[in-house]
């Protein structure tokens, strides 16, 4: 589907629909990024290497390279970062499931939302008119995150404790 760029001025939402994007896209980043952190603290743990334990600065550092290198080394999309993650911790169905929903609507956001058919049979613009879409994903994506910081507080624990028997 073509759709011109300049297509999203004849919304009457406009600025509603591009914050909520915005938002969305926002939240669906910070998924990622737990989700690539969350690895990286199970590697520390299953080859312990505990000598670079971060402070929460330096997390927040580190978790730009952690992205970076997840992308330019291993190539890896955010779904075969979280089977990786499947593999290496235990999650609870219905966690799990609110992962993979997660990913699916971070992928509908970065791929479809703005092409996506039906819109062009309801509305003629191929741009979606409401925000509702946008703010299921924004609870989806807030959801997502609280279920990767139950998964990173625990890795944190364990990698605690492997440091204090050393």
């Amino acid at each position: 589907m073509f759709i011109a760029p300049d297509a999203i001025d004849l919304l009457p939402n406009k600025d509603d629909v591009l914050r909520q994007a915005g938002e969305a896209l926002y939240y669906s980043q910070c998924f990622e990024g737990a989700v690539a952190y969350a690895l990286h603290l199970y590697r520390q743990v299953r080859s312990e290497k505990n000598d670079s334990w971060k402070s929460a600065q330096d997390m927040i550092t580190e978790l730009g390279r952690i992205i970076v290198d997840g992308y330019c080394f291993q190539k890896a999309t955010l779904g075969q970062l979280l089977n990786e993650l499947r593999t290496a911790v235990f999650i609870h169905t219905e966690a799990d499931e609110a992962l993979t929903k997660a990913i699916d609507m971070r992928n509908y956001l970065a791929h479809r939302y703005f092409l996506s058919p039906e819109w062009d049979r309801q509305f003629g613009t191929g741009m979606p008119h409401d925000v509702a879409t946008l703010n299921e994903i924004i609870q989806q994506m807030k959801t997502a995150h609280e279920v990767m910081g139950t998964i990173v507080g625990s890795l944190r624990r364990k990698l605690d404790e492997a440091r204090n028997r050393s």
